[in-house]
């Protein structure tokens, strides 16, 4: 599995830009070209009520560096990488699980193959498995509660 160094910067009309510099692996940068510019909730990172959201494209993402002693040094001296820390945002597994649960307890889609189509920007090798475990979590819970209900 390949890394890079890179940098990303949401521009900011009224504060400061924020960005950050780090390390995403080939996995994570294919992952966000899959979730092909969905919508990222950030939200008051800007201050108080400043709720920013942002379209998150790959060529958005400035590839700074692919050589691996360079990364090398990188992760040694800033292991958490510089700036604002974006990917916690972007690979949210744990709003994947949710929405994959919600949908499980649901009964409008078979499967959570078949849920992943509507949810395409959970359908990447990052946040796939999350979904698909949400899915099945949520799933067996419907199915619990209605042989309950019986």
């Amino acid at each position: 599995m390949g890394k890079k160094i890179c940098k990303y910067v949401i521009e900011m009309r009224r504060s400061s830009n924020i960005e950050g510099v780090f390390v995403i692996t080939d996995e994570e940068l294919k992952a966000v070209e899959s979730m092909g510019g969905s919508e990222v909730h950030y939200g008051e990172i800007a201050g108080k009520y400043s709720e920013v959201t942002c379209n998150l494209h790959k060529n958005d993402i400035e590839i700074l560096s692919d050589k691996e002693e360079e990364i090398a040094f990188f992760e040694r001296i800033l292991p958490n990488g510089a700036g604002f820390k974006f990917k916690r945002y972007w690979f949210n597994t744990d709003r994947a699980h949710e929405a994959g649960w919600e949908e499980g307890y649901s009964t409008s889609y078979k499967n959570a193959q078949e849920a992943l189509e509507d949810y395409s920007s959970y359908n990447n090798d990052v946040m796939k498995d999350a979904f698909i475990e949400g899915f099945n979590s949520g799933r067996g819970q419907y199915n619990a509660t209605r042989t309950n209900q019986k």
